[in-house]
């Protein structure tokens, strides 16, 4: 957890007109900063950031917030992730609380990585393009304003021209081979990762880029040697960028896509320039990994609305169908578009040009159960369900089903266990796996019913949300009720979600249970506003084992005197000294 003193000396620095001034820029106003609202479309400015240049208020749409929420909402953030992205912006050391000791993050080598892309980007810039470069562009459509909002440039020729520009400007091998941006050769030389490349930065914000990939142009390379080289080169992973919490295009697509309320998700650099070139802003790209749990709750700050466009050959298909496991339980409305086989969205953007979005709009959706059903088929090279043998439908039916039992909300599982029944043509209690059938027929205890040092002990892990520190207390998990112990352990598997996932997830969870657990919720969110809830687990759980040793020190109590044989009975009185002993150290 970010340290509160972390927290306000962020809050002091940052200031709402720098951050507003990366996306629009700012007029004064009677003595008022103004700007073209960022989160909606309009002509006049009704954007104004307040006098100490904290908070900001739209009175166009109504928007308003401090800095922290601007960059929430303009990024799709976490507020802690907000946090460390101002702190890193302001060279403010984060430092973390842990509630067993404090230990800090330094943000200094982010900020080195951040520059040295920063220079990297510059370099890329800069590079005059070759007439072969020119008529690659021109070919693929990029107009001047498209190279120009995506920062599209060039890596040069020069095996080590990317090496040379940044070492006149003082960075390091090693902080050039940190940042990502070049490899070496076994005897040690260092040389540049991207070289005869159409450059895309990957940016996280307007300002900073945290990752580049390179496209290959053909006609710069030996015929002979094209077949050897990537189409592709990305990025490696570096502290500044992990793929999978990254979208490519976000930064300028953020406000189009809040506005149209809807992104579209396609594959590659292209399919996101080809598109916004035709008029479709709305736009993002995974940045070459199968769409993850963070890229979805990244859109999900902005919009309910996701369309994914797919391929239309076998890939694309098995993306689908792969693609539904990660938005089980995640609270969007996602539907697949399939484009024509051997066409990708930026051919339809080239065929269709303005035409496009009402192309796209035309194309029939699929809920992605159905792209999952189909990937199965595929897989199993059927063109039908009718297709498949009755031993091969009920193992295919009962792993869609296992999968299905998996959705928390009971509404979309009940109605995605119709569209498996309607599908597969068989009664969806017999599909139901054996964990959706033990889910369903467990004991629904209210949560005024369980013993009150167990209900102190579930409102500290709630309130404070510390699962773990029940889990890995054997004592406390055995000497609850079952039903407690059930809900930490799911507790625990929820909170390792990203927000809002997780949220919505527990609430589904508290929901099943009944709504005396959802009141026990609430009430520990409240008890945790008023106080410390560490110590009241401690204390709790000190009580909790008290109380068990003494129901067990009354059973051997019992024990000793039905003792059947001397033996017995000397054991029975070791057992109990023992247990005296331990009672008396509590």
């Amino acid at each position: 957890m970010i340290s509160e003193e972390t927290i306000q000396r962020v809050k002091e620095r940052a200031r709402v007109s720098e951050l507003v001034q990366d996306i629009v820029p700012l007029r004064r106003s009677g003595g008022r900063l103004t700007a073209l609202c960022p989160f909606h479309k309009e002509k006049t400015p009704s954007f104004h950031i307040r006098d100490d240049d904290k908070s900001y208020y739209c009175f166009g749409c109504g928007a308003t917030g401090s800095a922290f929420t601007f960059v929430m909402e303009q990024r799709g953030l976490s507020f802690p992730e907000a946090v460390e992205e101002l702190a890193a912006r302001y060279h403010i050391e984060v430092k973390y609380t842990s509630r067993v000791s404090k230990v800090t993050k330094s943000v200094g080598t982010k900020n080195s990585l951040y520059e040295i892309n920063k220079l990297a980007l510059a370099f890329f810039m800069s590079n005059e393009k070759p007439q072969i470069v020119q008529q690659y562009i021109i070919d693929r459509g990029i107009s001047d304003d498209m190279q120009k909002v995506f920062s599209i440039g060039f890596s040069g020729t020069d095996p080590k021209g990317l090496i040379k520009f940044l070492k006149t400007r003082g960075i390091k091998e090693e902080e050039i081979l940190k940042a990502g941006l070049a490899r070496k050769y076994d005897r040690g030389e260092l040389y540049d990762l991207f070289r005869n490349r159409l450059m895309f930065p990957i940016f996280i914000d307007p300002k900073r880029v945290v990752a580049f990939g390179g496209r290959t142009i053909p006609s710069l390379i030996p015929e002979e040697k094209r077949e050897f080289v990537p189409k592709y080169v990305n990025s490696p992973e570096t502290e500044v960028y992990e793929k999978r919490r990254v979208l490519y295009g976000l930064p300028q697509a953020a406000a189009a896509i809040r506005d149209k309320r809807h992104v579209y998700v396609v594959e590659g650099y292209l399919d996101v320039v080809g598109l916004a070139q035709v008029g479709i802003s709305e736009v993002v790209a995974t940045c070459g990994t199968a769409l993850t749990i963070d890229q979805i709750t990244r859109m999900m700050r902005l919009t309910k609305r996701i369309t994914v466009l797919f391929d239309g050959d076998n890939a694309g298909r098995t993306a689908a169908g792969r693609s539904f496991e990660h938005f089980l339980n995640a609270p969007v409305d996602v539907t697949a578009v399939f484009l024509p086989e051997g066409e990708d969205p930026d051919s339809i953007a080239k065929k269709y040009g303005d035409q496009t979005r009402k192309f796209l709009e035309e194309l029939k959706p699929k809920g992605l159960f159905e792209c999952y059903v189909d990937s199965i088929l595929f897989r199993e090279r059927v063109s039908s369900v009718s297709d498949l043998g009755a031993n091969s439908l009920s193992l295919i039916a009962r792993e869609a089903a296992a999968l299905v039992s998996k959705i928390k909300d009971p509404i979309v599982k009940s109605k995605t266990f119709e569209q498996l029944k309607e599908r597969f043509k068989i009664d969806t209690d017999l599909l139901k796996s054996k964990e959706e059938k033990t889910e369903e027929t467990k004991e629904k205890v209210p949560f005024d019913s369980l013993k009150p040092v167990t209900r102190e002990i579930l409102y500290a892990v709630m309130g404070a949300k510390i699962p773990e520190r029940a889990l890995n207390n054997p004592e406390v998990m055995q000497a609850i009720e079952s039903v407690a112990r059930n809900f930490i352990m799911e507790f625990s598997e929820l909170l390792k979600l990203e927000e809002p996932i997780a949220k919505e997830a527990v609430f589904s969870l508290l929901k099943e249970l009944g709504q005396t657990w959802v009141k026990a919720w609430k009430h520990a969110h409240e008890m945790a506003q008023l106080g410390d809830l560490n110590e009241s687990y401690e204390l709790s759980s000190k009580a909790l084992i008290k109380n068990n040793l003494k129901d067990h020190l009354g059973f051997l109590e019992s024990e000793i005197k039905r003792a059947s044989s001397e033996e017995e009975r000397v054991i029975l009185a070791q057992e109990l000294v023992t247990l005296r002993r331990e009672l008396g150290g509590l």
